[in-house]
């Protein structure tokens, strides 16, 4: 083989490796992506689809990172610059916001391919590409030997934590970690001031990759590289001259981003995140038997996922007796004090309080501290076999050991391949963000500045924001008078973490005037909402883990005696059924509801609506009045000549008269159970049923975008009807006031730093209203400018540019040092 075969092929081996374990083919339709949970969700129902999930895990990616990309990308090929992103909570910034991870290659093809689809499998494959390439040449650049570089280098790209994470900003952060320690290596062990200006460059790529905290492990990373391979022998003097160099390189990389810091440094001002976000790790110290798990057990939890393979298993294993014969080398070394390190930090082998001295491990998950472990057992299986393959005897049968070290990689290759199909696989592209009619109907209706909410049906809120329909509960960040007044007035307890939100429509305050001050026009909903009203939730029960339990019979029904907090009106009871297996019941099943023994309601449901392991809405035919003390449930199957099982889940539960009585027997339960109530629409309502299992709500009262108060009064009704809008984008809005009488004009966006408000033509301030909604005061005629004007970024950016075309400069001047 040539001398440049050689050298390219590991890089082959690479490309092709990790087009195989992505495994889609774009130019047939397929693409890697989680859209088989969003085409299973009853929002897509209408579709089609037949395709089962593989791993639910990845709601983050459909409600908050694609919304982010899909957005400039549609701006940039439109030829306008992203700054601002009018769809997530109504208003967050664009490109220059960290997070989103769109100043990346990886963003770079998705943008310059027009369909999403294909161009999403060109992101996630540049990604692997850029991982495995920088890899190899850190472990190339060490151990000299190109099979061993090449079979550590898939440990690191294929890792279990690359797997789990792959759709994530992680990701895009961590492909650059060994490019990092790639070129601090080789400037430590050559002098050559021409890796400096890469370092900045990739110190740059690494920190726009959008995880703050996995950028800070590679830092780390550095660091203690630093210490290893610095040129002691040299005297001190040459170690700190080394070390200001180094420094000075990462301070031009944190330059050339200094405008996407400061926009997370403001964001998290805005949203007291500083205040509230705490450091820990969902890892401990028993979870580091998951670097077995996959072989012995069903695990792939994101968080927790952390298999590597056997074979870097059995190098940390083998490096025992090479350190009893003193066969110690400094890589040895540095990759057993990396993965000592990593390990004790991301498993909590290290107490707390020890690991949260660490700057930012204070306030940030370092359970994916695992990515440096992941690197260290690359370095440690490419060494291993480097050590090996300098031995006599694997010198004298030199061919017989590459065999073997290929039947190895071959071996790593297909072990990462089974656990990235665990979590990532082909997907047709026609399921990336298909539209359906309810989707369709409001991307035609809705004006600038009006808003939606979605529901479950939809999975998680913010997925509406990839088909630019704005959100107010959209995944992102909120301060906590967002959160405050969406959670008090509009939808209780729809957020699930600080950042995602998930609304039951039968939850949402229909009658609010926020629904009017927050101009949201549209209420996406599934079921248990009719045209003659919502269906809300008065009662859930609750308990520890439920089962399905009790055969009912025609003579033999499962009887729930129960008492009630306070009296209640209600007219459904959602129970859970279980069919075990069976696709219908076998039989109708009819509820029957007693108070002192007296029969006050029963509702049938047919065999054909009962499914398995769902939810079965029995309605009563008169609204029901129930006192809290002696009532009983009795579920029964009506006669039939059809045989089969139904059982009901049950909550275990021990309290005063409640119990669960099933022939002769008595159990300490309570039915998994919903009481809900339907409550009218408002005259304001109007319900639209575009397709089965949908409903479409739409607020009449909305009928502008923007709207005037006498007051800021958040009792009053706005009045749509004085404001017109003149023009619109996402950064400019323009309107004219045409009331006679002094008014404030309000705007249902967000209202955020950057932002400036001009009436006829002279600055003026802006006043929150509800603490989240820009407001003016105008006079007859007025005209307002309300623009995206952030400063700060523009001086940053300018910044950011000069410091990019210095460390260029530089690249160009020490290209031949």
């Amino acid at each position: 083989m040539s001398s440049i075969a050689k050298k390219l092929a590991p890089y082959i081996l690479l490309i092709i490796s990790s087009i195989v374990i992505l495994g889609a083919n774009p130019f047939a339709g397929e693409t890697v992506a989680p859209t088989d949970i969003l085409v299973n969700q009853p929002g897509w129902q209408s579709l089609d689809f037949d395709i089962e999930v593989r791993h639910a895990s990845r709601s983050d990616w459909l409600d908050a990172r694609m919304p982010r990309w899909i957005d400039a990308k549609t701006a940039l090929r439109n030829g306008e610059i992203p700054i601002w992103n009018p769809d997530p909570i109504n208003g967050i910034p664009g490109l220059q916001w960290l997070p989103a991870a769109i100043i990346t290659p990886a963003f770079a093809l998705f943008a310059s391919i027009e369909d999403n689809a294909t161009g999403y499998y060109f992101a996630l494959l540049i990604n692997l590409i850029i991982a495995a390439t920088g890899a190899y040449l850190l472990l190339f650049s060490m151990t000299r030997n190109r099979l061993a570089a090449s079979l550590g280098a898939m440990v690191y790209a294929y890792s279990g934590f690359h797997a789990a994470w792959l759709f994530w900003a992680h990701i895009t952060t961590s492909i650059w970690i060994p490019w990092l320690l790639w070129l601090g290596y080789q400037y430590l062990t050559t002098q050559r001031r021409a890796y400096l200006p890469w370092l900045s460059l990739v110190t740059a790529l690494m920190i726009f990759g959008g995880f703050p905290s996995v950028a800070v492990y590679g830092f780390l990373a550095l660091a203690l590289l630093s210490l290893f391979y610095a040129p002691w022998n040299s005297g001190f003097k040459q170690v700190s001259l080394n070390s200001i160099h180094l420094g000075f390189a990462l301070l031009l990389g944190f330059l050339i981003t200094a405008f996407a810091v400061h926009s997370l440094y403001e964001m998290l001002q805005f949203t007291q995140l500083f205040e509230t976000r705490k450091g820990g790790t969902p890892l401990r110290q028993h979870h580091i038997y998951n670097y077995l798990k996959p072989l012995i057990a069903d695990y792939y939890n994101v968080e927790r996922t952390v298999y590597l393979g056997v074979i870097p298993l059995l190098a940390l294993l083998l490096t025992i007796p090479l350190l009893l014969m003193r066969k110690f080398t400094l890589h040895l070394g540095f990759s057993l004090l990396m993965l000592t390190i990593s390990v004790s930090i991301a498993f909590q082998f290290l107490p707390k309080e020890v690991i949260t001295t660490i700057p930012t491990f204070s306030n940030n998950n370092y359970g994916r501290m695992t990515v440096l472990a992941a690197l260290a057992f690359a370095l440690l299986t490419a060494e291993l076999i480097a050590i090996l393959g300098r031995a006599e005897l694997s010198r004298r049968y030199s061919l017989l050991f590459s065999t073997l070290v290929l039947v190895l990689i071959v071996v790593q290759f297909f072990d990462m391949h089974w656990l990235f199909r665990k979590f990532n696989g082909p997907v047709p592209a026609t399921t990336f963000f298909p539209n359906t009619p309810t989707i369709s109907y409001m991307q035609n209706h809705l004006k600038p500045m009006q808003s939606t909410i979605a529901d479950r049906s939809y999975m998680v809120s913010g997925v509406f924001s990839n088909y630019h329909i704005p959100e107010w509960f959209a995944h992102g960040f909120k301060s906590q008078t967002e959160r405050a007044l969406m959670e008090s007035k509009l939808a209780p307890n729809a957020h699930r973490s600080r950042t995602a939100a998930a609304v039951y429509c039968a939850d949402v305050y229909i009658d609010s005037n926020i629904l009017n001050l927050l101009a949201i026009k549209y209420l996406a909903c599934h079921s248990h909402i009719s045209s003659s009203g919502v269906e809300k939730t008065v009662l859930s029960t609750s308990g520890p883990k439920p089962n399905a339990s009790g055969l009912i019979t025609p003579d033999q029904p499962l009887i729930q005696h129960f008492i009630l907090p306070e009296p209640m009106q209600f007219d459904i009871i959602s129970l859970k059924l279980a069919t075990h297996g069976r696709i219908q019941s076998h039989a109708d099943a009819a509820l029957r509801l007693y108070h002192n023994d007296v029969l006050v309601g029963e509702s049938i449901v047919a065999a054909s609506e009962i499914h398995d392991n769902t939810w079965i809405d029995f309605h009563f035919k008169q609204l029901i009045n129930l006192d809290v003390n002696n009532n009983r449930l009795e579920l029964h199957t009506l006669p039939t000549e059809q045989t089969g099982k139904l059982s009901v889940w049950l909550y275990p539960m021990k309290a005063d008269n409640v119990y669960v009585q099933h022939g002769g027997n008595i159990h300490d339960a309570v039915f998994v159970a919903k009481f809900h109530r339907t409550v009218s629409l408002p005259d304001s309502i109007r319900y639209h049923h575009i397709e089965d299992n949908m409903v479409l709500l739409e607020n009449t009262n909305i009928t502008g975008s923007g709207y005037t108060l006498p007051d800021l009064d958040e009792n009053l009704m706005p009045d749509f009807t004085q404001v017109q809008l003149l023009k619109s984008s996402p950064t400019s809005h323009e309107l004219k006031y045409t009331g006679e009488q002094p008014a404030w004009m309000v705007l249902p966006i967000r209202y955020y730093p950057g932002w400036q408000a001009y009436v006829d033509n002279e600055q003026v301030a802006i006043t929150p209203f509800l603490g989240m909604l820009p407001a003016v005061q105008v006079n007859q005629g007025s005209t307002v400018i309300y623009r995206y004007e952030p400063k700060t970024l523009y001086l940053l950016a300018l910044l950011s540019l000069a410091t990019l075309l210095i460390t260029l400069y530089f690249a160009y001047r020490f290209r031949h040092r």
